[in-house]
């Protein structure tokens, strides 16, 4: 639990205590008031990448790539101006010609008001499409169809089939191939200090420390309880005036990975301006099991997370691996 300010038990009536562990989970109280300044070296000194200053719309990564991969930019006919990040890959456990790339709802699947939804026939792009006719004559960015996805109190997540014949790499760039999924202990989560990362198309490629998990927050009107919360780690090449950021506006869908490249969770949101302004620029986080356990157990979907043993190890929709790694 996150308050301005934390009382000595002693201070407070037997009412207004926070139990020591709710359903058999211990709590927490964080005081947000005077944040506590960076922790000295030994006791949690971080080694990932640092945090960045907040994204922009002039300076998303609109680098279009060969081959799909993980932190690059993805976009749908449902809303073209507002472009997310893909996260990663979903393959079907028997279909090699089913491929799925992963990011938010909020992304692929409707607009951020609900008021146009994605259906069988929308499409998606990558990075965004050409907005000229002759431009998507010379230069097509389609790349798949939307399949499904939900946004609702505990989940935001989509996934569109791509196309046979795309390309792409079980990796996310800048960090490398995903290993597989993790999710954190309670020891790691209570020392504050577990390292986190993410790439995606606004802020880049950030790390940051989880402070807390299964947190209850509002996101454009959805209140989540399931959230993991990320602060960015420590940029001291920032001016004292500009905020630091573990992720922004186009970073959402982005895989949250672990120093071993297990994937965490998914990029969700940020924090407002009507939340506390301690924690702007940290990031609210969708647990990776509760995305994947969506798409197979609630949609029915025979699918895995797509991971690699190496890097850029590339990959054709409707072809099995290669043993060479070329195609």
């Amino acid at each position: 639990m996150f308050v301005a300010r934390k009382r000595p038990a002693g201070e407070l009536a037997p009412e207004h205590l926070v139990p020591a562990e709710i359903d058999g989970i211990g709590t927490d109280v964080v005081d947000l008031g005077n944040p506590p300044p960076d922790p000295p070296p030994g006791e949690c000194e971080v080694r990932g990448p640092t945090g960045s200053p907040p994204g922009s719309p002039s300076r998303l990564d609109l680098r279009k790539w060969k081959q799909l991969i993980g932190g690059a930019m993805i976009a749908s006919d449902v809303d073209p101006r507002a472009p997310g990040t893909i996260g990663g890959f979903l393959e079907h456990t028997s279909d090699p010609g089913k491929v799925y790339v992963l990011s938010n709802q909020h992304v692929l699947g409707e607009t951020l008001d609900r008021s146009r939804k994605a259906d069988s026939s929308t499409r998606v792009h990558h990075p965004i499409e050409a907005q000229f006719p002759l431009d998507r004559l010379f230069s097509s960015t389609s790349v798949g169809t939307y399949e499904t996805g939900e946004r609702s109190t505990t989940v935001d997540a989509a996934v569109a089939r791509l196309d046979p014949g795309v390309k792409w790499y079980a990796d996310i760039l800048e960090i490398g191939p995903v290993t597989g999924t993790y999710v954190p202990t309670g020891p790691e989560v209570d020392s504050h200090c577990f390292e986190v990362r993410k790439r995606g198309v606004a802020t880049g490629l950030t790390g940051g420390t989880v402070q807390a998990v299964g947190a209850a927050y509002d996101v454009d009107g959805i209140r989540y309880t399931n959230l993991i919360i990320v602060r960015p780690n420590p940029n001291r090449g920032l001016p004292t005036t500009v905020r630091n950021h573990f992720s922004d506006h186009g970073d959402s869908g982005a895989l949250v990975v672990d120093a071993y490249n297990r994937a965490v969770g998914m990029v969700l949101a940020g924090f407002g301006p009507d939340e506390p302004k301690e924690m702007r620029g940290w990031g609210k986080v969708l647990p990776i099991g509760v995305v994947l356990d969506h798409f197979v157990t609630t949609k029915h979907m025979p699918v895995k997370l797509a991971t690699a043993t190496r890097a850029r190890i590339p990959r054709v929709v409707g072809q099995p691996p290669r043993a060479d790694g070329l195609y």
